[in-house]
């Protein structure tokens, strides 16, 4: 069975923000036990710009070492994506 650790409302970053989560995200990178882990972003949970917290986001995890990926609003009617994007993502 799998991990779920869930995190949100963040402003890393963002706005000349610090970026506060960085521990929790090595210990997330680190529970895949993998040398370069599948990162997936959500961006549905806010009405925002979606691209641009992916952005943010994508830099954060490459750093990290994890290839990265989205889904964004506009792919939810596609299942077959979904179902790829979510069936290779370790994170």
């Amino acid at each position: 069975m799998g991990i779920i650790v869930a995190i949100g409302g963040d402003q890393n970053k963002r706005n000349g923000h610090e970026y506060e989560t960085e521990v929790i995200d090595r210990r997330i990178v680190q529970l895949t036990n993998k040398e370069k882990p599948n990162f997936l972003f959500l961006a549905i949970a806010g009405l925002d710009n979606e691209l641009e917290a992916y952005a943010i986001l994508k830099n954060m995890y490459t750093e990290l070492g994890c290839i990265c990926d989205c889904i964004v609003s506009n792919e939810l009617t596609d299942y077959n994506v979904i179902e790829e994007k979510i069936n290779k993502a370790d994170i």
